[in-house]
């Protein structure tokens, strides 16, 4: 093991045998590497525009009209009467829930991140860190995943969403949103251990990174 990696422990041990007296442990990169880095940030891209739909959605409902609303969010008209008919390419997103958002960030945090692991298989043998292993061993128990997805958050927010937040603010800096900058639940600053709300909503939108 790397002496760079960030140790997590994650719970007692449950590997065959209980071999590990000290508990579980997954072993966390310090930083994300290029393709993990973008792959993250299309996560948080997501949660923000899933936000911003949600207040564009609540605004026109509130009697605020379509041409006020593209001023204010920096979209064409065109894009507004998509999002409020539900039509578009961000469809998919009006249809997904924000917590499920956010647990993909966490998954994502966690399937880019972890680089080892102390977790071995019937015969000792080291099990190997895949994806399929993740979601077996690690993912389908929160009391253990907890901890490891709230260290990812602490290393990787700061490269990830901070450079997003400072961002919309710099592009907003002297005009007049009607409140359209939202860092809500804490965005660019730091979380609380448990029960953490996301940092994710920003606005104006950061432009896409596509992963291919």
């Amino acid at each position: 093991m790397s002496d760079s990696l960030v140790p997590v422990r994650i719970g007692v041990c449950l590997c065959p045998g209980a071999p590990h007296a000290d508990g579980d442990f997954v072993y966390l990169r310090p930083v994300l590497d290029l393709r993990g880095g973008f792959r993250v940030k299309r996560r948080v891209l997501d949660l923000n525009r899933a936000a911003q739909i949600r207040v564009i959605q609540s605004a026109y409902a509130a009697g605020i009209g379509i041409a006020e609303l593209a001023k204010d969010n920096q979209m064409d008209p065109s894009d507004i009467r998509d999002i409020l008919d539900n039509k578009g390419e961000l469809a998919g997103l009006m249809a997904t829930d924000q917590a499920d958002l956010e647990i993909n960030l966490a998954e994502s945090y966690l399937y880019e991140g972890v680089a080892e692991w102390n977790l071995v298989d019937e015969a000792g043998a080291p099990r190997e860190v895949t994806a399929d292993n993740l979601r077996q061993y690690l993912f389908n128990d929160y009391g253990r995943v907890e901890g490891a997805a709230d260290q990812a958050d602490d290393l990787y927010r700061p490269a990830v969403l901070d450079p997003l937040v400072l961002r919309a603010l710099n592009s907003s800096a002297g005009t007049s949103t009607n409140g359209s900058i939202s860092p809500t639940n804490g965005a660019g600053r730091k979380r609380p251990k448990r029960s953490k709300p996301s940092s994710t909503s920003i606005s104006p939108m950061a432009d896409t990174v596509e992963i291919t």
